[in-house]
C-alpha cells in the first residue's frame, strides 16, 4: 500500500514538476510554465484527475517534447461544436511559425483551451467555464505568427514614368 500511495503522490507532485529544468525551447517553457499553473489551479479543487492531467503535460513540455492540444473526445463533451471550432483554430496557429514567434501567448493559448474543455467536462462551475473560456479568448488572437520580411528595396522612378532612372539602376 505504501507503495502504491507513493506512486499516486508522484502523479499529483505538481511542486516537482515545476522545478523541472527546462530542455525545451521557448514555447515548450511556457507552456511547461502554465500547464503547472492549471495543475495547481486543479490541485487546490481536489481534482486529482486533472492534476494528474496537467501536471504530466508540464512534465512534457518541461522536457522539451510539448504535446499537442487535447482532442475533443478524449473530454465527455457530446461533440461540442464550438470546441472543434476553437481546437481546429488553435491547431492552425500552432501549425506556423506562432510557437517561436509568440511563445507565451500561444502556451497560454493552448492550456487554457484545455483547461475550458475541463471545466466543460465537469459542467457545473459556470464561472469557471468562463473564466477559462476568456481567457482562450484573450490570448488566441495573440498566438500568431510574425510576417518576415527579409530585404527591403527601393525602387525609384520619375513621376508619371514607368522607366527606372539612374538611381534605381545603380
Amino acid at each position: 500500500a505504501p507503495m502504491l500511495l507513493a506512486g499516486c503522490a508522484e502523479r499529483w507532485d505538481v511542486d516537482s514538476a515545476a522545478m523541472m529544468p527546462d530542455k525545451g525551447d521557448a514555447f515548450a517553457q511556457a507552456l511547461h510554465k502554465v500547464y503547472v499553473e492549471r495543475a495547481k489551479f486543479e490541485k487546490g479543487e481536489s481534482d486529482w484527475a486533472d492534476v494528474d492531467f496537467f501536471t504530466e503535460r508540464a512534465r512534457l513540455a518541461a522536457d522539451g517534447m510539448p504535446p499537442a492540444p487535447q482532442i475533443a473526445e478524449e473530454r465527455d463533451l457530446g461533440g461540442n461544436a464550438d470546441v472543434k471550432m476553437n481546437r481546429d483554430r488553435l491547431i492552425a496557429a500552432l501549425a506556423t511559425t506562432a510557437p517561436k514567434d509568440t511563445p507565451e501567448a500561444c502556451a497560454k493559448a493552448q492550456a487554457w483551451f484545455e483547461h475550458w474543455m475541463e471545466q466543460l467536462e465537469e459542467g457545473w462551475q459556470a464561472k469557471d467555464i468562463a473564466d477559462a473560456k476568456d481567457n482562450f479568448d484573450t490570448n488566441m488572437p495573440n498566438c500568431v505568427a510574425r510576417t518576415r520580411i527579409s530585404k527591403r528595396f527601393t525602387i525609384y522612378f520619375d513621376l508619371g514614368k514607368s522607366d527606372l532612372n539612374v538611381e534605381a539602376h545603380k
